[in-house]
């Protein structure tokens, strides 16, 4: 992600689920040891927080931030200094304004991306 769409600091959580409450995300887990990784979930809501920049969060396919929109909306609006929102979909990405986010529901309803399984007939 350094490399490709030119991030400053890469986040990984890889211990939660795409429909887990982003603020809760990573809270009770022993902090990671990846290379060229800058924490999990709650490091990137602590950069957030203090962040005194406008932010871009860069994100790995529409799961990558949430698959509730409920949730990205209320991140979203408690973060004040984040601006943009970019999903990176493999072969292009899509960049989202802060305003899109909040006031969009069609833009928040791509979050919504997995789906049960099927229920087959027996």
């Amino acid at each position: 992600m350094k490399t490709k769409l030119l991030c400053e600091d890469v986040f990984v959580s890889c211990n939660s689920s795409a429909n887990d409450p982003i603020a809760e995300r990573d809270a009770t887990t022993p902090p990671y040891t990846f290379d060229d990784c800058s924490g999990n979930t709650q490091d990137l809501i602590t950069k957030i927080t203090k962040s005194a920049r406008q932010i871009r969060i860069v994100v790995i396919d529409y799961a990558g931030l949430s698959t509730n929109p409920n949730d990205i909306r209320l991140f979203i609006s408690l973060n004040k200094s984040i601006r943009e929102v970019v999903v990176d979909i493999g072969h292009k990405v899509e960049v989202y304004s802060r305003y899109d986010l909040l006031k969009n529901i069609k833009i928040l309803n791509k979050f919504r991306c997995r789906r049960e399984c099927v229920k087959r007939s027996r």
